[in-house]
């Protein structure tokens, strides 16, 4: 990882530097950084005093919550905003060799994330009798299963632990019970080349499985996952998310966040307060296997204060849909980022790509954004099911998972169900100061009415919507859909906001 330190002398004299970190030393008290310097940095350690053109070249050299300063640093103003703006961490001296240590397992660049699906789970003798499937969602289980704790299932992969050099990982499983049954998630770590010797091994009871399970070690290796049960009533087992851990510096990235509903489905999210000046860009990303976040880099360019956030549940995410509390996590986690930022709703505007096209549009049905930027929206989402049977045969079954999910069936009267979801919100929203900026694909073979649909349920209502087509089907222009995306965007900035967009934002 590559670290910069300002101030009057390099760490390097000073403290053991981990052999993971490339240290890079400037003083900066009197000049700029050179031409040369790298463009990105995971950490920035600001000590000494620090020239205001060095200041606003530092700024865009590392990601917030990456900033760090000592008892050292001269906090002059333009310094002052710079950690105010970059959510910088204090450091004490006594703090300082145990911070170091700490750095390659906390502020590593990449994010990591996956999940064992439900179909991995393998359930033993005799429940593998009785048990059914809610499409990919849970493996279900009804019975009476004694009054002893009982082995339901296990993982049939492993989980794989510290393949990067001490880093943590985090475990979440999604399950739910009826009142009269327990549950225990059983993990056994297990060291790599090995067939036997567990190093580690744990229980956790499902009641007080409120937050992930925390694994920090320096060895490599394998987690095993089993799951007990007892009393009777209903079971549903669903994924086990893995994902290496921050150790408490951020969910996937420093800084990021999450949180989960009733039902332990999470929503993940990340807030970069830009220059903290309007807008805020709310950007809902798309489908993805892979959990984390997504369109950091490309939201950053434009220097504004925005919030990701990202669905990890199902395959590759349900379209931001939940129950009553799922979703009023995800409008109270946006009404907090414009109350901190001060902003108000016509201060925002909501983004987002096919899969996150349409959170942007359900949630701002509810916030009256100032615009509302689509590519390939999804908009109908009982009739994407419903295309999986005669349009698409196994291109997204995804959506029929969703349509379970939200609905309850597969029926007509479920598709229709779904489809009126985001209509009734729709029509009565009130839209009238708000802008829409659309880029459809004129053959989407996912929803190929989202965009004349739109239309039909804005019509006689005074709203600007600029629209472009772009032949193809859903999948088949993804580059021609986001440089129409980014240029909409950048439009916006430009016209209503008066700001200048640059490269580096």
């Amino acid at each position: 990882m590559e670290v910069l330190q300002t101030g009057n002398a390099s760490w390097t004299a000073r403290f053991e530097i981990p052999a993971q970190i490339r240290w890079t030393f400037r003083d900066v008290s009197q000049e700029r950084l050179p031409e040369d310097i790298l463009p990105f940095f995971d950490a920035v350690i600001l000590e000494g005093r620090i020239a205001e053109p060095a200041a606003e070249q530092i700024r865009r050299l590392a990601r917030p919550y990456t900033f760090f300063y000592t008892d050292a640093t001269v906090l002059s103003a333009p310094v002052r905003r710079l950690l105010v703006d970059k959510r910088a961490g204090h450091l004490k001296q006594a703090d300082i060799p145990d911070f170091l240590k700490m750095l390659p397992q906390q502020y590593y660049h990449e994010q990591e994330g996956a999940k064992l699906p439900v179909r991995q789970l393998k359930a033993v003798h005799p429940f593998d009798r009785i048990l059914s499937y809610d499409g990919n969602r849970a493996a279900v289980f009804d019975m009476d299963f004694g009054d002893e704790y009982r082995q339901l299932m296990f993982a049939g992969y492993n989980i794989p632990v510290n393949l990067h050099e001490n880093r943590g990982i985090e475990i979440w499983p999604e399950f739910s019970v009826g009142d009269q049954v327990r549950i225990q998630y059983r993990f056994r770590f297990f060291l790599q080349g090995s067939t036997d010797e567990a190093v580690w091994s744990g229980i956790v009871e499902g009641d007080t499985y409120r937050k992930p399970l925390v694994l920090r070690t320096a060895r490599k290796g394998y987690m095993s996952v089993q799951i007990f049960v007892k009393g009777s009533g209903r079971a549903e087992i669903g994924p086990i998310h893995h994902r290496s851990s921050r150790l408490g510096a951020g969910q996937f990235l420093p800084g990021g966040q999450r949180a989960a509903a009733s039902d332990r489905g999470e929503v993940i999210h990340y807030f970069d307060p830009g220059d903290c000046r309007p807008p805020l860009m709310v950007y809902f990303s798309g489908y993805r296997t892979a959990e984390g976040f997504e369109g950091n880099m490309m939201m950053r360019t434009f220097g504004t204060p925005f919030l990701l956030l990202a669905d990890p549940r199902l395959e590759g995410g349900a379209f931001y849909l939940g129950e009553k509390d799922y979703e009023e996590k995800i409008a109270a986690i946006i009404d907090s980022t414009l109350e901190t930022l001060g902003f108000s709703p016509d201060q925002m505007i909501m983004t987002g790509l096919s899969m996150g096209a349409f959170g942007a549009l359900y949630y701002s049905c509810r916030f009256h954004p100032h615009a509302v930027v689509l590519g390939k929206p999804l908009i109908n989402l009982g009739q994407v099911a419903a295309n999986e049977r005669r349009l698409r045969p196994g291109g997204f079954p995804t959506s029929l998972d969703v349509l379970r999910m939200a609905e309850g069936g597969l029926e007509p009267e479920h598709v229709q169900r779904l489809n009126d979801r985001i209509w009734r919100r729709f029509d009565t929203a009130d839209f009238r100061d708000t802008v829409f900026a659309v880029a459809y694909m004129k053959q989407d073979d996912y929803d190929g009415s989202a965009y004349e649909d739109m239309l039909r349920h804005l019509e006689g209502r005074q709203i600007t919507v600029v629209g472009k087509g772009l032949d193809g089907r859903h999948n088949d222009n993804t580059s021609g859909i986001v440089s129409w995306f980014m240029s909409q965007l950048t439009r916006l900035l430009r016209q209503d906001f008066k700001r200048e967009v640059t490269k580096n934002g």
